[in-house]
């Protein structure tokens, strides 16, 4: 019989996550935000905007295809990014309708990234991070 979340006293979830199992969708910029909602199986979009010269500096020193940990972890586009110019108000309401009414999609999104759940949780955070590593040594 499956527990409700937050019920067992062995793994206390923070009143935040109790209300994130209810979301259709989250927006954010990626980090531990996106890290969370991937954990959960919330599908999202994660967006990210930098001051011009820092994405300038940025993508001279780091050449990996992602910036989304989900992304990065699965080593393809499992949630949409929207970077620097892409991460306006029409480009993220755009892609959040098209989620929205998609359901097909959100749920392949959600099972997809509780996919990588269980991933992290056979040794895959090794192997996310080597791969990070090498990406950046590359």
């Amino acid at each position: 019989m499956t527990k409700k979340p937050g019920t067992d006293p062995k793994t206390p979830l923070r009143k935040s996550f109790l209300r994130s199992f209810v979301l259709w969708l989250a927006i954010g910029v990626s980090g531990t935000a996106a890290l969370e909602n991937m954990l959960l199986g919330i599908p999202m979009i994660i967006m990210y905007r930098l001051s011009a010269i820092t994405f300038w500096i940025a993508q001279k020193l780091i050449r990996i295809p992602y910036i989304g940990m989900p992304n990065i972890l699965a080593g393809r586009a499992i949630v949409p990014e929207l970077i620097q110019s892409q991460a306006n108000a029409t480009s993220i309401a755009t892609e959040a309708i098209r989620l929205l009414k998609d359901n097909t999609a959100r749920e392949k999104m959600r099972a997809d990234l509780l996919a990588l759940r269980t991933t992290l949780q056979s040794g895959g955070t090794a192997r996310a991070a080597d791969e990070i590593l090498r990406q950046l040594n590359g």
